[in-house]
């Protein structure tokens, strides 16, 4: 296998288990990242919901990986701050709004690698 170098904060480097490598460290968290996402299904969104979802969150940095819990309060300010429930008429912000604050970190995790996918499929 080829050798690469990443950078790992601090942080993250604390919180490997006594003894083990960041190699193992990594390839453990990887795994258990492609794990979780497999077995959390797709939230349930209309396609207008999807779309507003995409708008709302484009360009979003989801770095350190706690910010995954407000994705809520993200689509909750591109509604107020940006008027996309004008531009998303199909749409009831109420409702979504709704849907998204009962999220648990899995599901919202998945609307991210979701919408991270389309974006690279997007970029070719």
């Amino acid at each position: 296998m080829p050798r690469i170098h990443i950078w790992m904060p601090d942080t993250l480097d604390a919180m490997l288990p006594r003894g083990m490598s960041r190699s193992g460290g990594i390839a453990s968290a990887v795994d258990r990242y492609v794990e979780l996402c497999k077995r959390t299904p797709v939230p349930a969104f209309t396609d207008a919901e999807w779309a507003l979802l995409r708008e709302a969150l484009h360009g979003t940095a989801w770095q350190p990986a706690a910010n995954i819990s407000t994705l809520w309060h993200r689509v909750e300010d591109a509604i107020g701050l940006n008027d996309l429930g004008a531009a998303h008429p199909d749409v009831n912000t109420e409702a979504l709004l709704a849907q998204l604050k009962n999220l648990t970190y899995a599901e919202a995790l998945k609307i991210v690698a979701t919408l991270e996918a389309e974006a690279t499929d997007r970029a070719g």
